[in-house]
């Protein structure tokens, strides 16, 4: 009998928990059966280190300041190397909430919510702002910079290729008279997003309106949290007002589903950031709330969830491209930053907890004779002997039993066979399986069977 694997992280409600835990579903064509693969996700590798945290910000772009990384970590800002090398930058940006980043090629910009910072990587001076007002989120596109004016519709641009905002260079959001809460910007297009609509714009020649709105594209769901803004996918991706999550790459679709979106209605909606980035083919969209860090692949279409031993959250809550397809992930906790990287198991030295499920439904009882996954073995280190848990619960994952360890096999054993047996009688409405594997070893999971000849 085949036992369906979790292929997205789901919970809902008091309904059994679909878990998948630092890992990714893959389609498999080899797995005749059911065409899939479950992998764990890419480790942690020390890159550097800025300041002791935690890091508000991180912004780095090719062709900006000469490819350096500008790192906001607790108040002070740093300069980092594409080697890793960090360089404390002077002057401060007061707060402890998450800033905004933009970057053009000769400066990067820096909102704190109360005043607007640029930086060309060795300095750093504020920004003089018409009438001194509060910046909000900022973005940068067609040689402009855009930057809201917190708690009202309206938004300025820059001169091209410079940092000075005039009185009079100034649009509103027109849909609506709600607030903007952030910008987002997919390809040409810049998406207005505000408490409780979003309008969409496109770039002009007009110097004195060089953003128009396009008819016929205006949306009524908002934006919870301008820190939930990312660019992933050849769009932008966001959190709404509704607790959905959208996607903005030409169309409008929600990528969310009900589990996602009770979780974060229970959310506070202060705590909520997200980025993005790529590996092996995936581009996940890497979202925090609360007590949970979730990510959305955009090459599946399914939810992963990501932890970090000993955390709360997963600690690469935001991030940056490095270049040549790598990702700097930016820690939560510290001033660490670490370098995503698809051939490592571990964070640094701390394990990584690869966890999934599977589900039997039970219609009248049945003897478990035994569970048989079919997963590599024979992949460890020389001198290892990495192991494999399974725990079963029978009352819709109120509670477990104990976890039973199995062995993965040592270095070159391939014919080692991973199954769990004499497993108890199940009985209506069936049982759970949970996995989990933290030992530092390559791992594919192709299936999960029961009683099945060994």
């Amino acid at each position: 009998m085949l036992l369906p694997l979790s292929r997205s992280t789901y919970k809902r409600g008091d309904l059994p928990e679909s878990p998948l835990r630092n890992g990714y579903f893959e389609t498999a064509p080899l797995n005749q059966e059911s065409q899939s693969s479950l992998r764990r996700r890419a480790g942690h590798v020390a890159f550097g280190t800025a300041g002791a945290g935690p890091i508000r910000g991180a912004y780095r772009q090719d062709g900006s300041i000469g490819g350096l990384a500008i790192v906001v970590s607790g108040t002070a800002v740093y300069s980092v190397t594409t080697g890793g090398t960090a360089t404390l930058i002077t002057g401060t940006i007061s707060g402890t909430d998450r800033v905004s980043m933009a970057g053009s090629a000769a400066k990067v910009l820096i909102s704190n919510g109360v005043a607007l910072y640029e930086t060309d990587g060795a300095t750093m001076s504020q920004v003089t702002l018409p009438d001194t007002f509060a910046p909000g989120d900022v973005k940068f596109i067609n040689g402009r910079f855009l930057v809201t004016k917190s708690a009202t519709h309206r938004y300025y641009w820059s001169g091209v290729s410079n940092t000075t905002f005039d009185a009079l260079d100034y649009a509103s959001a027109e849909m609506a008279p709600d607030a903007l809460v952030g910008l987002g910007i997919a390809t040409d297009e810049v998406w207005f997003l505000g408490v409780s609509s979003v309008e969409v714009g496109q770039p002009t020649a007009d110097p004195d309106a060089p953003f128009v709105r396009v008819q016929g594209r205006a949306y009524d769901m908002g934006c919870a949290n301008r820190h939930t803004i990312a660019t992933a996918a050849n769009g932008v991706a966001w959190v709404g007002a509704d607790f959905k999550v959208y996607h903005a790459a030409g169309e409008l679709s929600v990528i969310s589903h009900s589990g996602i979106e009770e979780a974060l209605r229970k959310a506070t909606a202060a705590d909520l950031r997200a980025w993005s980035y790529k590996a092996d083919g995936h581009e996940f969209y890497v979202l925090t709330i609360t007590n949970y860090t979730f990510a959305y692949d955009f090459a599946t279409k399914l939810w992963t969830e990501f932890t970090s031993y000993g955390k709360a959250n997963y600690r690469g809550h935001l991030g940056y491209p490095l270049g040549s397809g790598q990702y700097v992930a930016a820690d939560a906790y510290d001033g660490s930053l670490w370098r995503i990287d698809p051939t490592v198991r571990m964070d640094g030295t701390d394990p990584i907890s690869f966890e999934f499920g599977a589900w039997v439904e039970a219609k009248a009882p049945v003897r478990c004779n035994n569970v048989i996954l079919d997963c590599t073995v024979g992949s460890s280190a020389l001198g290892s002997d990495p192991m494999i848990a399974m725990r079963a619960s029978d009352d819709r994952g109120y509670t477990w039993g104990d976890w039973q360890l199995e062995p993965l096999g040592r270095q070159g054993e391939f014919g080692q066979p991973v199954v769990w047996r004499r497993q108890g009688q199940i009985r209506r409405p069936g049982r759970a399986f949970e996995f989990r594997i933290t030992d530092d070893v390559d791992v594919t999971v192709r299936k999960a069977q029961m009683n099945e000849a060994v």
